[in-house]
């Protein structure tokens, strides 16, 4: 059944004493499980708020507050909440939407899921009113669906938006024609604005009604196809679905009449002794003169009780005995009290006190004054003994003023004892309203009331009345406004009777005693400090750390290679060298194994005593030629005591030259037969002797015997005899040579061309040398690269690898990594095709290198060969690259390129600059100027030696050309910048080269190296240094900065240039 609330009430006067009892009755019997924050109160409640909760709460007792911002009506429990209601402009489960601003009015009315209440603004649609166009004919305005379908919400006058046909249709026929100007329907959803016609319903006009007694029908709002009645015939109500017709009670006050067709309610009441919204109840509480019901009509609760009964509880209850007149809703007495009684229900006897024992009937107060000695309403207090005087407290009820050491309205209440006593008479004095002591307080006390006790720890123990602080600062180790605190165990002793301990804040005032830090020095300083000492402030360690340890805290451990354990505390780089075998700064790499007693330098891993026979290089990871004797040769790689058999050059890497065989090919060959060539190990003739040579090198003549013609004119018989004997002989031994020295080969290191090797022209040298004539023993293929006519190189015996020598070149060509007769080389490469002017550059390269000797610092060129699209000239390689490419990896190698990488790279630098200032020195002899000397054009082996290449530019002069030498000058100041700015390349500073104007000095350059720079680039040539002068200052540099380098880096000491 319905329940009517104050939102049901049609008329609040016939309700107001429904209302007046049913609170009563709810409160009586359901005390305790209401809260004050039910919606219209906690009388409407019955185990749980009836009508919802107020603002701000929820719960079914009502009894949480709404955690979300901005909510207004909240459900759910404690811990999960969703928001019903938020405030205005805001939507969604906890509010945490606002309303769109294209809404009409504003962003301020929306509802719970942000659709906007009153529409869109013009010019928009949707629910959020975020759409802004409208594609429909007859349609002022569109919105979208929660599908994201686009519909018209409001059509022109006279029609509605049809979803099925998606577009808008006139009004129904059968609705109601307003008046004039008014459409028939609504816009938007087709509604017939003042209802049907005949007896059509539906919010389309378009059904008739067929439910039993109803007069009048209409559809559902949620579902078209199901009908409801909104109205039934007289005697009849509505059921709860509004489908049905149901018959009203006959016990309604008045008849069917006055039963509500909505609801079946009684509007008038019920007739005596029925009871409940619908009159369907019998009442039986005794002496009840009218019951009710609660809101779910399952109690029966008395609502007006007969005369002298009230009611309680539910139940009626007969009023007291004293009343003069009795409320029958509370059970309070009016009009008085019989007899000498007072109070709501007269059950209070008046005071004795009283005159005449007459008191106000409500109140109780005495209503003719008090017998002698007593005062107040009740007349129930007498004057205090230490009021200073009675009468005006029989007046007002208080003392005016009280005696010495009393306090209080009545002066019932002692001074505190602790309260200063008068000068002038020794009394108590303190504020008669509060207590306050009126002259300061005892020493040792504080407050107003002199009630709180001054710290133990106060210098005489006397503090500030209103705050407690210590007057005259702490006894001695104690800090803090009250002294409450205690100095710091590990502060370090002041003056006598002076605190260890700043007095506010209780830092220490000098320091920590010894293994400890901090303002308060309670942190412990780290274990591994030496003399466990640290700084005071931050806790790192102050004298160094214990041997094995490093950092701040030296909490990190130095390197295990570490000689004598020992590593510097800022970096962890070993203090000592490294132990035998190690290298590095950290010592973390290993040294070469071919290095002699497996000790090398700690910076580049150089071998301090040598290589173990077969290595060489500085780290002895280059292994030795077989082809030298014994497998040993010098740290350059030359071969110390020569070549093996068969072999020549300074590392026996060449063959021996036609006609030439033996240990460094020292030996000629012998007369070999129809003039061939002798083996290049041990000279054998392989197809034997020239006639009148023997032995299996055919250098021994033969001694031929006499020869005795026969009769017959034959041949000698011994001697044909001997003679075929020698020759048998001879043969075996020749096989047996042969097969050792075929035993013993291990050449091939590339296959010989033959026909190449003889077209050289036999006529312009001795037969046996066929034109091959090396001018040293160390290198014969490289002096024969300075001879025009032999330094052609077979092409057959050419690999040409793709990966790229240098990483920047000219582009005149490409360097490249190969092999030449299985020996390493760097090829630079043409094509026929190119350019006219790069190819005349390679081959002018090419013949300014074939006019001079070879020289340690200039690059060196072992030949040159083509084929049908390429020209190639073949060098020795330089494995390191470019000079500006190796220095550009020193420089990304470290982050302080400038200081410690600098730093200890300075020997080998100055090594290259020295090296580049002896070829420069040796071209000039040689009349020849580079004109592109820089960084790009110095290469570095891999015994870290630098040469000059790219010799494209390079000009012969007939005398020594000041201007072009000068300028030779400035460009190697450009390359010294270069070196000192650890690989920045000019080019990068502007685009183009430049000609003057000095560059800035690099950083971590010390300024007398930067003064070398300076003198290369003065703007009178004449005035720049030679190179000679150039190498003297380079070398007394060097001299100079090694002591430099030697403090900083101890480990360099050993290192020489």
């Amino acid at each position: 059944m319905k329940m009517y609330g104050p939102q049901h009430c049609r008329s609040r006067a016939s309700l107001a004493n429904f209302v007046v009892v049913n609170f009563s009755v709810i409160k009586t019997t359901r005390k305790g499980l209401c809260t004050s924050h039910c919606r219209f109160g906690e009388d409407y409640c019955d185990g749980s708020c009836l009508y919802g909760c107020e603002a701000g709460y929820t719960g079914i007792d009502c009894q949480h507050q709404c955690s979300i911002d901005r909510c207004l009506q909240c459900e759910g429990s404690i811990t999960a909440q969703n928001c019903t209601l938020c405030e205005v402009g805001y939507y969604g489960n906890l509010c945490q939407h606002r309303c769109s601003r294209n809404c009409k009015f504003g962003d301020k009315k929306c509802d719970r899921d942000g659709r906007c209440l009153y529409g869109c603004g013009n010019g928009f649609f949707g629910d959020d009113c975020k759409g802004v166009q409208c594609p429909f004919s007859d349609c002022e305005q569109c919105s979208v669906t929660y599908a994201g379908e686009l519909y018209c919400q409001k059509c022109i006058d006279g029609k509605y938006y049809d979803y099925s046909s998606k577009q808008c249709v006139p009004c129904s026929e059968h609705c109601l024609l307003p008046a004039d100007g008014i459409p028939a329907c609504n816009s938007t959803t087709g509604v017939c604005f003042n209802g049907c016609n005949n007896d059509y319903f539906g919010m389309l006009c378009d059904k008739t009604c067929t439910i039993a007694n109803c007069t009048k029908c209409r559809e559902n709002a949620y579902n078209n196809q199901r009908t409801h009645c909104s109205e039934c015939e007289v005697g009849f109500y509505l059921d709860v679905h509004e489908e049905r017709c149901l018959k009203c009670s006959e016990h309604c006050a008045g008849g069917y009449s006055n039963c509500n067709a909505k609801d079946g309610n009684c509007m008038n009441g019920c007739e005596k002794g029925w009871v409940g919204r619908q009159c369907n109840q019998p009442c039986n509480i005794p002496s009840c003169a009218k019951c009710v019901t609660n809101a779910f009509e399952t109690l029966i609760l008395c609502q007006q009780c007969d005369t002298g009964y009230y009611v309680s509880s539910y139940e009626c209850v007969q009023c007291s005995p004293y009343c003069q007149e009795c409320n029958g809703t509370n059970g309070v007495c009016m009009n008085g009290c019989i007899g000498d009684r007072y109070g709501r229900y007269c059950d209070v006897n008046c005071s004795a006190n009283c005159f005449n024992e007459s008191c106000n009937p409500v109140t109780g107060h005495c209503l003719y004054g008090c017998n002698d000695g007593w005062f107040s309403e009740y007349c129930d207090r007498r004057c205090p003994k230490e009021c200073g005087s009675c009468e005006p407290f029989f007046v007002t009820g208080k003392c005016d003023s009280c005696s010495a050491g009393w306090y209080g309205d009545l002066c019932e209440k002692k001074c505190n004892e602790n309260c200063m006593r008068s000068n002038f008479n020794n009394f108590l004095y303190c504020d008669k309203d509060d207590g306050s002591c009126r002259d300061g307080c005892n020493n040792g006390y504080h407050g107003d009331m002199c009630n709180l006790t001054c710290s133990e720890h106060c210098q005489e123990r006397i503090c500030e009345r209103n705050t407690g602080y210590c007057t005259y600062g702490c006894t001695y180790n104690r800090y803090g406004r009250f002294c409450e605190s205690k100095c710091p165990d590990n502060c370090v002793d002041v003056a006598m009777g002076d605190l260890p301990c700043i007095p506010i804040t209780g830092h220490c005032k000098t320091t920590c005693k010894d293994g400890f830090y901090g303002d308060f020095c309670n942190s412990t300083c780290p274990t591994n400090c030496k003399y466990k000492a640290c700084t005071k402030v931050q806790g790192t360690c102050q004298y160094g750390c214990e041997p094995g340890f490093y950092g701040n805290s030296c909490n990190l451990t130095c390197p295990s290679s570490c000689k004598d354990n020992a590593c510097y505390q800022s970096s962890g780089e070993c203090i000592n060298g490294c132990a035998d075998g190690k290298s590095g700064r950290n010592c973390t790499l290993s040294c070469s194994k071919a290095c002699k007693g497996m000790v090398c330098n700690m910076l580049n891993g150089f071998c301090l005593h040598g290589c173990e026979n077969g290595y060489y290089g500085n780290t002895c990871r280059n292994v030795c030629s077989n082809n030298c004797f014994n497998q040993t040769c010098t740290n350059n790689g030359t071969c110390k005591y020569g070549c093996v058999e068969g072999k020549m050059g300074s590392t026996c890497g060449q063959d021996c030259p036609i006609g030439r065989f033996g240990r460094n090919c020292t030996e000629k060959c012998g007369l070999c037969k129809e003039n061939t060539i002798c083996e290049p190990e041990f000279g054998i003739c392989e197809l034997g002797c020239a006639v009148g040579y023997t032995t299996s090198q055919c250098k021994t003549r033969v001694e031929y015997a006499p020869q005795y013609a026969g009769n017959d004119g034959g041949t000698d018989t011994i001697a044909v005899a001997g003679s075929a004997t020698a020759a048998i002989l001879l043969t075996i031994i020749v096989i047996v040579v042969v097969a050792i020295v075929v035993r013993k080969k291990n050449l091939q290191a590339c296959a010989k061309n033959r026909e190449s090797r003889n077209s050289v022209n036999e006529t312009d040298m001795p037969m046996e040398t066929f034109g091959f004539s090396p001018e040293t023993e160390e290198d014969s293929l490289m002096t024969s690269s300075r001879k025009a006519s032999l330094v052609q190189l077979d092409i057959l015996n050419l690999q040409i690898y793709d990966e790229l020598a240098c990483s920047r070149e000219l582009k005149i060509c490409q360097i490249k990594t190969g092999k030449y007769c299985d020996s390493l080389v760097h090829v630079k490469v043409i094509s026929k095709t190119a350019d006219g002017q790069n190819h005349k550059l390679f081959v002018h390269e090419l013949d300014t290198l074939k006019s001079i000797k070879h020289h340690a610092n200039i690059v060196t060129l072992l030949g040159f060969c083509f084929d049908q699209d390429h020209m190639y000239h073949v060098f020795r390689p330089c494995d390191q690259g470019d000079l500006l490419r190796y220095m550009q990896r020193l420089r990304h190698s470290s982050a302080d390129w400038s200081g410690s990488t600098f730093k200890s790279c300075f020997t080998e630098l100055m090594q290259f600059i020295l090296d580049v200032l002896s070829g420069l020195q040796f071209i000039h002899q040689n009349m020849i100027v580079h004109r592109l000397i820089a960084a790009t054009s110095i290469y570095v082996d891999q015994d870290y030696v630098a040469k000059i290449g790219n010799f494209y530019f390079a000009k012969k002069v007939q005398e020594s050309s000041e201007a072009e030498s000068s300028m030779a000058i400035w460009s190697f100041g450009v390359l010294l910048w270069e070196v000192t700015s650890m690989g920045q390349n000019v080019m990068d500073l502007g685009g183009k080269f430049p000609k003057m104007a000095p560059y800035a000095c690099p950083q971590g350059c010390d300024r007398q190296l930067y003064r070398i720079m300076e003198q290369c680039w003065r703007v009178t040539p004449s005035t720049r240094p030679t190179v000679e002068e150039l190498i003297e200052k380079v070398t007394n540099h060097i001299d100079r900065q090694k002591d430099i380098m030697n403090e900083d880096y101890p480990m360099l000491a050993s290192t020489t240039v």
